[in-house]
């Protein structure tokens, strides 16, 4: 299997008060095509800055991020944005939604944001996704008429709609109740594998982050798998 994402010796630090504080350095990581990776840690250990800097929404101070074919350090802003929008989908612990569009116009936002006019198939894609999430009922309905889990859904669903390579998520379930969360997390997995795609979740919560097939554990900077 071709690696998806290569990680190599990364360095990352931020300036707080004047001094340097560093996050991670000389992390390096190889991901294949199809794999479930977890990333757990504590709070503040880093996790987060590793999301962004793998989502290319922050960049890393040396080192190397090759991501979908990708060289994230070097790339431009188009090369950033399409990236963003077709390579990866991202689903954060807070859903994110935009409160004027309904459930299924949310979930095609990233079709709209490409280009996109063919809207036959996005509609099919749509519809499809909805009936795998179980939300397919609430295609009229908007974000403050949905439950947590059912929001968390619809965000799953727009992550999927550009038929992304990598499934990219912070603490999806973070904000749901334990019930909730375990609908969530099975949805989600199921929902990659049946879509042959990679998924790298970030979280702090070990239940979850041992479902996957392989896991690590950010400590010191450095990942260390377990």
């Amino acid at each position: 299997m071709i690696n998806i994402l290569t990680i190599k010796e990364i360095h990352k630090a931020y300036i707080k008060n004047e001094k340097k504080i560093k996050v991670i350095e000389n992390l390096s990581i190889n991901v294949k095509k199809g794999d479930f990776i977890s990333i757990q840690g504590k709070s503040g250990c880093g996790k987060s800055t590793l999301f962004n800097l793998i989502a290319g929404i922050d960049k890393m101070d040396s080192g190397e991020i090759v991501s979908c074919g990708i060289a994230l350090k070097d790339a431009n802003e188009k090369t950033l944005s399409l990236y963003k929008n077709k390579k990866i989908g991202l689903v954060f612990q807070n859903h994110n939604l935009i409160d004027e569009f309904n459930v299924f116009e949310n979930i095609i936002l990233p079709k709209i944001i490409e280009g996109q006019d063919n809207l036959e198939k996005i509609n099919r894609k749509a519809l499809n996704l909805m009936k795998i999430l179980e939300i397919n009922a609430r295609a009229e309905h908007y974000p403050s008429e949905l439950s947590g889990g059912e929001a968390q859904r619809v965000a799953i669903a727009r992550a999927l709609i550009n038929e992304p390579n990598i499934i990219l998520c912070d603490e999806p379930t973070g904000n749901l109740d334990i019930k909730t969360a375990k609908t969530v997390e099975s949805l989600l997995i199921d929902t990659a594998k049946k879509f042959k795609k990679t998924l790298i979740l970030v979280s702090h919560n070990p239940e979850f982050a041992n479902k996957a097939d392989i896991k690590y554990e950010l400590i010191e900077k450095k990942l260390n798998r377990i």
